[in-house]
């Protein structure tokens, strides 16, 4: 297992660009809360809608066993991206469909990112949900998700992403007042959020220039202007 633990001063012992990808400043600022849990005794971990596996490598770097998946099995993209890190023997691969999960109480953590955004397009809340029905369903009691999504964010961020982005009028993009209900209702909730100025880079470089920037002025914004948040949920150990 890889020393811990973990966080904002420790981030140079992981490879954070390949696990976060996209804006890694502040998606890995999720760090701050899922360190509780993956520092924690070696389990099994399921990435939902991995494709590189960044979430299953995060994890087999914490010494967990994963199972990386998406809508089709990523082993192809994923694998070689994974032997880079020497994690190959901790790291599986499976299809597996997020609104038809075919585990059940088997995963001490089950991982997500960008993914109840994807599920939700074209307003399908109740996919959404449907989602993380599937996802509690396949952890264990006392398992945890692990989460980081995109939130709606300011008028300006729904309004250059109606503008700019391909499937920006599309997605499910995450009202957090709303979705905060979602997830406490199913167990012990954590979060945070993070960004403001970085998702209008147009190249990582800019982002990672525009996420310091988001370091320095996070407590301006308030929540619901940010356009991402993190957390870990709980699964109750007894319903």
């Amino acid at each position: 297992m890889v020393a811990g633990p973990f966080g904002e001063n420790g981030m140079k012992d992981l490879p954070i660009r390949d696990i976060f990808q996209w804006d890694s400043v502040n998606w890995s600022r999720s760090l701050r809360l899922w360190n509780k849990v993956l520092d924690s005794s070696p389990g099994i971990a399921l990435e939902i809608g991995g494709r590189e596996g960044g979430l299953a490598l995060l994890a087999a770097l914490h010494g967990h066993q994963a199972l990386c998946s998406d809508l089709e099995n990523p082993e192809h993209i994923a694998t070689p991206f994974h032997s880079r890190h020497n994690t190959g023997k901790l790291i599986r691969y499976a299809s597996v469909n997020a609104l038809d999960i075919p585990y059940k109480e088997e995963f001490d953590m089950v991982m997500v990112k960008s993914v109840i955004t994807m599920i939700g397009r074209h307003g399908r809340k109740d996919l959404q949900q449907k989602a993380l029905d599937e996802i509690f369903a396949a952890l264990k009691p006392g398992g945890y998700l692990l989460f980081a999504e995109n939130m709606k964010g300011s008028r300006l961020h729904v309004w250059l992403r109606n503008r700019f982005v391909p499937w920006g009028n599309e997605a499910g993009y995450l009202d957090w007042k709303e979705a905060s209900v979602w997830f406490a209702s199913r167990g012990e909730l954590q979060f945070g959020t993070a960004g403001f100025f970085a998702s209008f880079g147009r190249s990582e470089s800019q982002r990672r220039m525009l996420g310091k920037l988001d370091k320095i002025t996070d407590w301006i914004w308030p929540l619901n202007m940010k356009y991402m948040v993190y957390g870990i949920v709980r699964k109750p150990l007894s319903a």
